[in-house]
């Protein structure tokens, strides 16, 4: 394995954990997609907000399984820039409407995946990514990540994150 796939590797599994973009993560063995949520299977405790995450997180899926263009392929530093300012972009639309439960969890989330887009952003190497992407492991984001993510699978049924068998 390369040392530009080993800075890849955490930034996927970052993408994956947050529960938006389900990347799958082994390239020995074959990804089991997230089904996509429908309607019908969002909660309607979430409401409107539950109906974007899953509009968002659609879309996201799409763009995270083009990152690399065959299994164990190493994805593109453009690539990657456009996904993560996806990513960036559906979370920002979401913090106004997050629900109190986990506003202030959100709040912190949006706050670092912005400062995570801008380092990204001017990225010229994958390595420069994976750097950038170490500073989503802080405990206390992982704190609000865990909780999000705890929302998106039990009040929003999204199914946040996806298995990969070997």
């Amino acid at each position: 394995m390369n040392r530009q796939s080993l800075a890849a590797g955490p930034l996927v599994a970052v993408i994956a954990g947050f529960g938006i973009a389900a990347c799958g993560g082994s390239s020995t063995g074959t990804p089991t997609p997230t089904p996509t949520p429908t309607p019908a299977s969002i909660n309607n405790a979430g409401g409107s907000f539950c109906s974007q995450a899953a509009a968002d997180a659609a879309q996201l899926r799409a763009l995270s399984t083009g990152l690399a263009t065959s299994p164990g392929a190493v994805p593109t530093l453009e690539s990657f820039k456009h996904l993560i300012s996806s990513v960036d972009q559906a979370i920002d639309s979401l913090d106004s409407a997050a629900p109190s439960e986990i506003a202030s969890n959100f709040h912190a989330v949006r706050a670092a995946y912005d400062q995570l887009n801008t380092q990204v952003q001017s990225a010229t190497t994958l390595q420069q990514i994976g750097t950038a992407a170490s500073s989503l492991s802080a405990p206390a984001l992982k704190t609000s990540l865990t909780n999000v993510g705890n929302y998106f699978n039990n009040t929003c049924h999204l199914g946040a994150t996806s298995t990969t068998t070997t």
